[in-house]
């Protein structure tokens, strides 16, 4: 395709993947899920030694200074090992117009990093003003703090990654629509004098032979109920997205 696709595998247990091979994984978050997605990346650093910890946030839930302090915390926690998943969907039981959404989002990407890379948070915003010290939300991680992930297919989300963030998640589609979008984001990137990788959200069903492996995916999709599925998808969601 041209361009390097890291595969980042949001795997479904904790079965010691940074002993298997595995670099990074994917921390979600839902309101329904019910556990804290930071407190559990921090219950979970000192039993981990190798994996990185992709945690997701959703920007407007927490007072962005706090936000910041809040992260760098946890990768001191890590050692340097936590990615952040930004996340621009709405707050559980909000329905918010969209440009107000990245621009919330995009105000808070900014403090973050600010405070993680200069001494003070002087920020003045539409949204947001802070001019304060930012000597307690200093990361692990010197060299701009840990690596921000983003995905979307509207407009406003590909700006927001390639205004701001280290990595475009994408999901599983036609090799044509994967190369345009890697086009596409590289382009609006470029147009902010930055570069951006790319990785692709998908769940690996992982046998001693690909017969095996084939085999177990037909077992799993034998049971699927589509109803069902349609119920625990709409549960899990916290909004509508274009994606």
């Amino acid at each position: 395709m041209g361009d390097e696709v890291i595969l980042n595998i949001a795997l479904t247990s904790l079965c010691w993947p940074g002993s298997l091979g595995y670099s990074n994984i994917l921390l979600p978050t839902s309101c329904t899920v019910g556990q804290d997605v930071m407190a559990f990346a921090a219950g979970i650093a000192p039993q981990t030694s190798k994996i990185n910890l992709l945690v997701a946030i959703r920007c407007g839930e927490i007072h962005p200074p706090m936000l910041a302090r809040t992260l760098a915390s946890v990768d001191h926690m890590l050692q340097g090992r936590l990615t952040i998943n930004i996340i621009n969907s709405d707050l559980p039981g909000y329905r918010e117009d969209a440009t107000f959404r990245y621009q919330y989002c995009s105000e808070t990407i900014e403090m973050l990093k600010q405070a993680w890379t200069q001494d003070r948070i002087s920020h003045k915003g539409i949204l947001y003003e802070f001019d304060m010290p930012a000597d307690p939300a200093k990361p692990y991680q010197q060299n701009g703090g840990p690596l921000l992930y983003f995905g979307g297919t509207s407009e406003g989300a590909r700006d927001v990654c390639a205004r701001y963030c280290d990595m475009f998640l994408m999901w599983p589609e036609t090799e044509e629509m994967l190369y345009d979008n890697i086009q596409d984001v590289n382009a609006r990137a470029g147009a902010y004098a930055r570069k951006v990788d790319f990785g692709l959200r998908v769940h690996v069903i992982v046998r001693a032979t690909e017969a095996a492996a084939r085999a177990y995916a037909k077992k799993l999709m034998s049971k699927f109920d589509p109803v069902k599925g349609l119920e625990i998808k709409s549960r899990a969601q916290d909004s509508w997205s274009l994606g």
